[in-house]
């Protein structure tokens, strides 16, 4: 028998009076996941001597039935917290993540990826991460709001996920190991009054590491070499 933990997150209301988060709120909780899932392994080895594989099973920023926020799960910067709450379990060896709910419907408010009638933005969250590696390979960041994550699919492709949880543009040179000329295609999750990914997005060509890429306020942005 191979045992698991599996925990629930729901980091928001903070009591039952306080309401949604801000997207203040929500951005400096993206921050808190590292220090989450190391302490749940700390827990696992204090009281059961030995590595468990760690597995979200149901998460989301709310769990409560708030909808038409700035940061209420069927926002666009759910999807940006989303986006970094996924590198950073990723990033901390989590093996699974289930966001609650896949619908909406039947009373649930925001909790879940679509409505009864719309797509909500951390659906297009999901299916950027569809195109991001399997294998994770090293990556940082020396800025606390602009978080990056990469992987390498099966056939060696390099893929880098970059977020910007700020509400300012962000500026960033992008220094690729051992690849001094790739080939660039981006793919977006944008704020805009109907969300979408670009599935191409811009297509560059015969860049030299580093790269300097311009981030725009609260997006997602994945790049494929």
């Amino acid at each position: 028998m191979t045992w698991r933990l599996t925990c629930l997150a729901y980091p928001f209301p903070g009591s039952r009076v306080s309401g949604p988060p801000s997207i203040d709120e929500l951005r400096k909780d993206a921050q808190t996941w590292d220090k989450i899932i190391i302490h749940v392994r700390e827990l696992i080895h204090q009281y059961a001597g030995h590595h468990l594989p760690i597995a979200i099973t149901e998460f989301n920023p709310a769990y409560d039935q708030s909808v038409g926020g700035e940061a209420t799960p069927d926002s666009h910067y759910n999807a940006i917290w989303m986006a970094d709450a996924l590198g950073r379990m990723i990033e901390n060896g989590v093996f699974m993540a289930n966001e609650w709910a896949l619908t909406a419907r039947g009373g649930y408010g925001s909790l879940g990826l679509i409505g009864q009638t719309d797509v909500y933005p951390m659906d297009y969250t999901c299916q950027m991460y569809k195109k991001f590696g399997s294998e994770l390979v090293y990556s940082s960041s020396d800025n606390p709001d602009l978080s990056i994550y990469a992987a390498q699919r099966a056939d060696e492709t390099p893929t880098i996920m970059v977020i910007n949880l700020s509400l300012e543009e962000k500026t960033k040179a992008l220094r690729i190991g051992d690849r001094p000329r790739f080939r660039q295609k981006r793919g977006f999750l944008i704020p805009c009054k109907q969300w979408k990914t670009l599935e191409s997005g811009i297509v560059q060509s015969n860049y030299s590491s580093p790269t300097v890429c311009d981030v725009i306020y609260c997006s997602t942005t994945i790049f494929v070499m």
